[in-house]
Parts: C-alpha cells; structure tokens; sequence
C-alpha cells in the first residue's frame, strides 16, 4: 500500500512540475518576444509587473506595455493552461480554465484553422477572476493610438466568451476582441505588432507625398 501511496505521489508532483515547467519556459520565451520588439521595431518595451506572478495575483492595470511609433500596446498576461485546456469568458472579469475528456481531435491552438470541439465532457478546473483592465488616465488625452491586448500564454487550445449583448457564446480567433480587448498568443502580438508598424509607416510615407512605385 506504502509503494501505492509512493507512486501516486510521485506521479503528481512529476505532473505539477510538469506544468511549471513548461509554464516557466513559456513566459520567458514570452517576455524575449517583447524585448526582442525593441530591436525590429525600435519599440520601447516596459514590464509593469513581475512577470511570473500567478494568476490569484493579478492586479488591476497591464501587465506590460509596448511603445511602437504612435501606438501604445497595454497588455495583460494571461494562462490558457496549453493545448489540453479551453478558456471561457464568461464577462470581462470571470473566465474558467477546464479540460474537455473527448473532442480534442482537430483544435489546432487559436488560429484560424482552428476547429469546434465536438461533444463531450467538461472538467471545470477553476474559475479565474480578472481584475479591471482601464486605460490609465494618462492617456486620456493623448494623440497615440491605445491598444489593450490580452497575451494568452501559454495559449488554450480554445477560447469562447459570451458576447457583451449575452445573447450568444462565440468562439474566439487571434486578433479578434473580447470586451475590447484584443486576443494573441505570444507569436500572434510579435507579428501583429511588427505589421501595424509597416502599415503606420506606410501612411506616413503617403502623408509626405512618398509612395512606393513597383515596377513589372
């Protein structure tokens, strides 16, 4: 019985550690992914939080923000638990992180070619409290372009909210907005960030009277 207990002991924190592992790993790829955006994007990237605080320790605000040209990414972090794990919103402060038994077959992280699961049965492990998001008051007036972004990472392998109009449950995509709040993995806010900036740049160009000529 003793070598039972063992065994199924060692098992759990092998499993824990797992986890905390890969979570780890991750976070600090996360984090070089914005850092690296200061030398592809001449970006000014400030981490407002520790990084690798745990989701009960969430506080109000971003987690981090990114300065890109005329535009300002506020962001929180967010984790979706990996592949294995789907996130529901339920409203802008309450979501839950639950495991599906069957239906996995098909998901393919938050991109586009994501697939529905299909029936099956839920494992509600815990339900997540969010803490207001708002702009900061500093930008109230300010001329720059706010983007309030949340970063799931390690990303789920879906993302469903209810809509502000509670009338429905949708199934979110990278890019996409949740309560105003725009959704990436941490690969997904790397590209998107790097394609505003050519497109910002793009219309200052056109602003100056500078266009690009292509010729065949």
């Amino acid at each position: 019985m003793n070598d039972i207990i063992k065994l199924i002991l060692t098992v759990i924190i092998v499993w824990i550690g797992f986890n905390f592992l890969t979570w780890f790993i991750k976070r600090t790829a996360l984090i070089f992914k914005l850092l690296g955006l200061k030398k592809s994007c001449n970006a000014k990237v400030s981490l407002l939080s520790f990084p690798y605080r745990p989701m009960w320790l969430v506080r109000e605000g971003a987690d981090a923000r990114v300065e890109i040209m005329n535009t300002v990414y506020l962001i929180r972090f967010y984790s979706g638990g990996g592949i294995s794990k789907s996130v529901h919103f339920a409203n802008e402060s309450y979501s839950c992180i639950y495991m599906r038994l069957k239906g996995l077959r098909g998901v393919r992280g938050m991109g586009r070619s994501s697939l529905a699961m299909s029936s099956g049965i839920n494992l509600y492990a815990k339900v997540v409290y969010t803490p207001p998001f708002p702009i900061p008051e500093e930008y109230s007036e300010s001329e720059k372009h706010i983007v309030r972004a949340l970063i799931l990472n390690p990303a789920p392998g879906m993302l469903s909210y209810v809509t502000e109009e509670k009338t429905s449950i949708k199934i979110a995509f990278t890019g996409d907005e949740l309560y105003g709040i725009k959704v990436f993995t941490a690969s997904t806010f790397e590209r998107y960030a790097e394609r505003m900036m050519r497109e910002e740049q793009r219309l200052l160009r056109e602003a100056r009277g500078e266009y690009d000529y292509f010729f065949g």
